[in-house]
Formats: structure tokens, C-alpha cells, sequence
């Protein structure tokens, strides 16, 4: 499984399509460091016609957000940061390949499997 740092910054009045194709985890949203003393901006995310506010962050007062947001492939989506001034917005997170799926990463072994027909067979005999 490929994975990587994933990183972008999103400037206000510029919308950010991806249409994915890997996992993506985002961990963190932080204003910019040009940012003006109570200057506001709000993350959006756009996902199936939807217009979703993530996080307002705010200079000086909430600066930067902890955020737990997973996306997958296949998934169309976009960013858009709105609100005073010029100030844009980093994300930062984490983007992973999805496993194929293989014979050696079946989710029960072979064994695992014998096991539980067993205690199966045995639960129904009682």
C-alpha cells in the first residue's frame, strides 16, 4: 500500500475538484501565516451537490482545526475557503493506495475458517 503526505492550500475565490483516486485522511486545516488580526475564513467542502462547512478558522483566535475527514476513491469533491480578506487555507493529511485484494490478505485463514465450521457444527449437535 502506497501512502504519502498529503498537502494543499486553498486560496478564496478558487474552487478545488478532485475527483479521487486514493484514500484520502484529512488531519488539519490552518489559516495562512499572512493572515490580518481577526480576519475569518471558512473551509467548504462540496460533495454530491452538497455545500458542507467544515471549519471557520479565525486569525488570532482559532488559527488552526484537528480534523478526522476520510474521502475515497471514486468520490468527486471540492474546496472552496470563503470569507474577509485574502487569507487562504492549508490542509494537511494523509493519502493511501487502496490494497488489492489478494489471496494472502483473505480476511480468515484457511484455518480460522476450518475452526469456526467446527464450533458450528458442534453448537448444532448440542
Amino acid at each position: 500500500m502506497l501512502s504519502g503526505v498529503f498537502g494543499q492550500e486553498i486560496e478564496q475565490k478558487k474552487q478545488y475538484k478532485n475527483k479521487l483516486v486514493t484514500i484520502m485522511h484529512i488531519h488539519h486545516a490552518t489559516i495562512d501565516t499572512g493572515a490580518k488580526p481577526g480576519e475569518r475564513v471558512h473551509l467548504y467542502l462540496h460533495k454530491n451537490e452538497m455545500k458542507i462547512l467544515l471549519c471557520t478558522l479565525i486569525e488570532g483566535a482559532c488559527e488552526n482545526v484537528k480534523l478526522d475527514l476520510l474521502l475515497f476513491p471514486g468520490e468527486e469533491i471540492s474546496f472552496t475557503a470563503e470569507g474577509s480578506g485574502s487569507t487562504s487555507i492549508h490542509l494537511v493529511g494523509v493519502q493511501e493506495e487502496l490494497k488489492e485484494n489478494s489471496e494472502d490478505s483473505d480476511e480468515y485463514s484457511d484455518e480460522t475458517l476450518k475452526m469456526m465450521e467446527e464450533l458450528i457444527k458442534k453448537q448444532k449437535q448440542n
